[in-house]
């Protein structure tokens, strides 16, 4: 299973804003330990990282801390719980967020696509790795 949370709307005081997104971002590892990732929106800018490690750990590296001073109005995060043969979170193009070319769109997502399905979509969709989520985007 994976650890979602986020936020929608401009925050009256981003500071705050960051520091209790960081205590949840640190928690989310009890529902995902493999990978950690986030997607923010800050007017026409997008921020955009992830890697395979714990969120608590990753709460510490210098990708979340340089969000400390950004102001967000949408967030999202993802603690990846990798499921048995769906895209190895070593490889760090299996992890979520998954986001288009453009970086306009960004997909997080808790479950499994099944196998007859994905197979019945993977000759329609290009897709970059081997998690089953990616094919959603």
């Amino acid at each position: 299973m994976c650890g979602i949370a986020g936020y929608i709307g401009a925050s009256k005081h981003p500071a705050i804003s960051y520091r209790l997104a960081t205590r949840l971002f640190e928690r989310l590892d009890q529902r995902g330990e493999d990978a950690s990732g986030y997607y923010g929106v800050q007017g026409e800018v997008v921020h955009y990282h992830k890697q395979p490690t714990r969120s608590a750990i990753y709460v510490r590296g210098d990708a979340w801390k340089g969000m400390s001073d950004k102001d967000c109005e949408v967030l999202i995060l993802h603690a990846r719980g990798a499921s048995q043969g769906v895209g190895s979170p070593k490889d760090n193009k299996n992890n979520h967020p998954f986001v288009n070319q453009e970086r306009s769109l960004a997909l997080i997502h808790n479950g499994r696509v099944t196998d007859d399905e994905y197979k019945s979509l993977l000759p329609r969709y290009a897709v970059e790795s081997t998690c089953d989520s990616e094919i959603l985007m």
